[in-house]
């Protein structure tokens, strides 16, 4: 099983090309995450 992360680090931008490159690789699962350029506490 792949598993795949997609993170962009600002509201304006877009994972949707991240998202279709892993699909692409057939992740099984695709985690997402936008944070703040300024946010060190990224989990």
């Amino acid at each position: 099983m792949l598993v795949g992360y997609a993170w962009v680090s600002t509201q304006e931008q877009d994972t949707g090309a991240q998202i279709a490159a892993l699909t692409a690789a057939v992740c099984s699962r695709i985690y997402e995450e936008t944070a703040s350029g300024g946010r060190w506490d990224t989990p």
